[in-house]
């Protein structure tokens, strides 16, 4: 039997966590917001309104990319902060 190795969780700043924790569950919401309204429109609405769909759904994930590039940004900084008051 193969031993199953565990990976630990990545050490990330708490801001970053903060960011995350803030962020994520809003952009599911509009990702399930979003989809549940798709599903209640006709077939003519939704032929008719597929820019608006995809400026809809562009804009959310947009959001998701600024979100995580944040996060990421808040923790290179936390790191470089960390290591500059070492030296």
């Amino acid at each position: 039997m193969k031993n199953i190795r565990i990976l630990k969780k990545p050490d990330i700043s708490k801001l970053s966590q903060s960011i995350l924790a803030a962020g994520l569950p809003v952009i599911s919401l509009a990702l399930i917001g979003g989809a549940v309204w798709l599903t209640t429109l006709s077939s003519y609405d939704l032929a008719r309104l597929t820019p608006y769909i995809h400026s809809i759904y562009e804009h959310i994930l947009m959001s998701l990319t600024l979100i995580v590039g944040g996060a990421m940004v808040a923790d290179i900084a936390a790191r470089d902060a960390e290591n500059n008051k070492q030296d």
